[in-house]
């Protein structure tokens, strides 16, 4: 339709232009038709149709009012959709996610987080600084300082403190949150649990002591040698 192609509101009837077809299906006989716009493009067609008389200026105008303010609230409902889709995937992720101001107090924690510090609902973490959830406050402020100093993603190890005031081992990223102009407006973390790994590891490198204590003790000659018959240890 030329509203689309000219990128306005236009009056159009069904009498045939030049010769051609109708502009209008069946049974329309006078119609608006404006586009609505997302950025530069038409993404849609608004359509007012079958005024009893001719449609004025006034008319074509306030088409293009309600046409502009329709691609406003279809540009929010995208929005809001867009934010409740990252919510969800938040809520439901096993790494916990933290979210602060960057003056270092929380303001959104998942479940996960909960989980992994012992708390039963957001209300008792919302407000405090991140750094009183780590055993070793001092690594944990360091971090904060960095992400300010404008060092860009920062991962490691710490020791979370639990609200029983049990230790858990964690790995961490952490990152500056930026507005569309880039400007920093927070600070994002995730956390998972590393415990149970670092247990394991730490299990291993004792039975490895243990064996290579062993080995090294016994008063007869030992070796180990591969399948191939390559000599690998003698005590």
């Amino acid at each position: 339709m030329r509203s689309a192609r000219e990128g306005r509101a236009l009056a159009e009837d069904s009498r045939p232009i030049d010769g051609g077809g109708a502009t209008l299906p069946d049974g329309i006989a006078r119609a608006i038709v404006g586009p609505v716009f997302r950025g530069d493009r038409v993404v849609a067609l608004f359509v007012v149709a079958n005024k009893p008389t001719p449609y004025r200026d006034h008319d074509i105008e306030a088409l293009q009012r309600l046409g502009e303010t329709t691609a406003v609230l279809a540009d929010q409902m995208m929005a809001r959709e867009s934010l409740r889709f990252d919510e969800a995937a938040l809520e439901s992720s096993l790494n916990a996610v933290a979210l602060a101001m960057l003056d270092g107090r929380v303001r959104y924690v998942n479940p996960a987080f909960l989980r992994l510090w012992g708390f039963e609902s957001a209300g008792e973490v919302i407000g405090s600084h991140l750094v009183e959830f780590w055993a070793d406050r001092d690594g944990a402020s360091d971090v904060f300082s960095r992400l300010h100093r404008g060092e860009g993603a920062i991962d490691g190890e710490l020791l979370a403190l639990r609200r029983d005031g049990a230790q858990r081992e964690v790995h961490f990223t952490a990152n500056l949150v930026r507005d569309t102009a880039g400007q920093p407006i927070g600070v994002l973390g995730t956390f998972l649990d590393i415990s149970e790994r670092v247990r394991q590891q730490e299990a291993l490198r004792e039975g490895e002591s243990r064996l290579r204590a062993i080995f090294d003790a016994e008063p007869e000659c030992v070796k180990l040698v591969s399948k191939e018959g390559i000599l690998l240890d003698m005590n």
